[in-house]
């Protein structure tokens, strides 16, 4: 889910600049100047969250002292480190505004506190709750059968699958063979140009990506995107992805798969296509059937079987 917050615009200063400041942020506040200081929440909720999402919330302090007041968060958990700012002037009758930020890189139910103090006395403490999950990626399906239909003449099908997002971070994603299998061939492929939803890849005009440069060099791909047209890249290792026009597509025995890595936004789609050729391979397998790995950068892997059928002639 998203989150909004109301953030209250101060001017407030970090430190006293002032003589006059410098000398009230020192004076002891009494029990009765306690009462007049007031926070804006004594609990902060995150909800459910995923590893790696940057949480912001809002946190305001209000002085109705007729003196200046030093507020200051003490933090003592690593994942609220990035709050700020550290300590305000608070003016009398003024509001100070806090960012709370709130990330972490494991998954786990938190449960954290934020110290306020005033004139270096501790005034309020705030919980701080969430449950950080991890990254997950959900497939339309599990299973993905391509069927040529009888009296198809056709050498390839395609059909598109979809991946889904449901978390508030971007989350990185590849395929991969499923190394329990044995496969005919394998290989990240390059050469293919964008396609749309369900249109097969002419997997003729595909070549085999080279392997990257062990060292910060120039390296050149070469594939066909169409019967005309030869696109080339350069790139160092560094930098070495196919470019504008060409696509990385994993190949599992006759199933060519693209993209092969890519990106979903948070709470966004990103479609898949998968194009079934017979043909690719030099000698027909017992039957057409492949089961390929999707890896969730900060989640776990989802699987993907893949079947194909040809019509008896």
């Amino acid at each position: 889910m998203g989150f909004y917050s109301i953030f209250i615009q101060t001017h407030n200063t970090c430190s006293p600049t002032t003589a006059l400041e410098q000398k009230e942020v020192k004076t002891a506040l009494t029990p009765e100047d306690v009462t007049l200081l007031s926070i804006g929440a004594r609990t902060i909720d995150l909800g459910r969250v995923c590893v790696y999402s940057k949480c912001v919330r809002s946190l305001n302090f209000a002085n109705d002292l007729p003196f200046n007041v030093q507020a200051t968060l003490v933090i003592a958990n690593q994942e609220l480190r990035g709050t700020s700012p550290e300590s305000q002037v608070v003016p009398p009758g003024a509001i100070a505004g806090f960012y709370v930020l709130f990330v972490s890189d494991i998954a786990q139910q938190f449960q954290g506190q934020i110290l306020v103090q005033a004139n270096g006395a501790t005034v309020f403490s705030v919980s701080v709750r969430a449950e950080v999950i991890p990254l997950s990626l959900d497939l339309n399906t599990q299973e993905v059968t391509l069927a040529f239909p009888s009296g198809n003449l056709g050498r390839t099908m395609a059909e598109t699958s979809w991946i889904t997002n449901p978390g508030n971070h971007p989350a990185d994603f590849e395929g991969e063979r499923d190394h329990s299998m044995m496969c005919v061939a394998i290989g990240v492929m390059i050469g293919s140009r964008t396609i749309r939803d369900g249109e097969p890849i002419d997997t003729s005009l595909l070549q085999e990506a080279p392997p990257l440069p062990t060292e910060d060099q120039d390296v050149t791909i070469q594939g066909t995107t169409n019967a005309n047209t030869t696109a080339s890249i350069s790139a160092s290792s560094k930098q070495a992805s196919p470019g504008p026009g060409l696509d990385r597509m994993l190949r599992v025995d006759c199933f060519f798969i693209t993209r092969q890595r890519g990106t979903v936004p948070a709470f966004g789609t990103l479609s898949v296509n998968i194009t079934f050729d017979p043909t690719s391979l030099p000698q027909p397998p017992p039957n057409y059937s492949a089961l390929c790995s999707m890896h969730v950068d900060g989640g776990g892997d989802k699987a993907l079987r893949i079947t194909g059928e040809v019509a008896e002639s």
